[in-house]
């Protein structure tokens, strides 16, 4: 039995569109959800202020997000037996994407950020690290737990400045596997902070590029 509980409020003004609200609450196997979202303010989220984060429980979970905007925030929660995967791309400023994943064999998350000042966890629990500039200090969130699927490949590209990525993979008995592209030599990403902390029993794998100044990279492997 699926259950799937969406509430969509969209605001069709010119010039000054009001905030689309998504909240999901659903359980079931292979579950495919596609969102796209433009203006500012926008959710997807379990509730409405954000407390909640949108619940997806079931196997082979498909998830495409889009936003673009600032403001926007994605708080969601996958949790799975079987495998899950993420794609999605943000742009604007001031944004915030949380994803927590719970349980499962395998998992594919990616996300591409264009813009400054954005917020990137995929369940990550080392409190989200810190890095100051010119006055400014740019810090990220936490969740409880690390990712606790295996094999998980996550790819996640930025283009912009001050942006905040972190990456939890918890115990495990397979791979996992991170790719993080900052900046490219045409656009420089500059003081972006990238956290990742790994721990299972296979291989760990981190391949990092980066093109800019005043990045701060933290990496914890065990």
């Amino acid at each position: 039995m699926s259950k799937m509980m969406f509430t969509l409020l969209l605001g069709l003004f010119i010039g000054s569109a009001n905030a689309a609200e998504v909240y999901i609450d659903q359980a079931g196997s292979s579950t495919t959800i596609d969102i796209t979202q433009t203006g500012s303010g926008n959710e997807v989220t379990g509730d409405d202020g954000t407390t909640t984060a949108a619940s997806i429980d079931g196997d082979s979970i498909d998830v495409d997000i889009t936003q673009i905007g600032n403001n926007n925030t994605v708080e969601m929660n996958l949790d799975t037996a079987g495998s899950s995967t993420v794609d999605t791309d943000f742009t604007g400023d001031s944004n915030v994407f949380d994803i927590m994943v719970n349980g499962g064999t395998g998992g594919s998350h990616t996300v591409d950020v264009t813009g400054d000042s954005n917020d990137i966890t995929i369940c990550g629990t080392n409190a989200g690290g810190t890095i100051s500039s010119s006055g400014t200090t740019v810090s990220g969130t936490s969740c409880s737990t690390g990712i606790s699927a295996n094999d998980v490949t996550n790819t996640i590209t930025t283009y912009g400045d001050y942006n905040v990525v972190n990456i939890e993979q918890g115990s495990g008995v397979a791979n996992s596997t991170n790719t993080i592209t900052i900046g490219t030599a045409l656009s420089d990403g500059l003081n972006n902070v990238v956290n990742i902390e790994q721990d299972n029993t296979e291989a760990n794998a981190v391949t990092l590029t980066i093109d800019g100044s005043s990045n701060a990279v933290n990496i914890l492997q065990d």
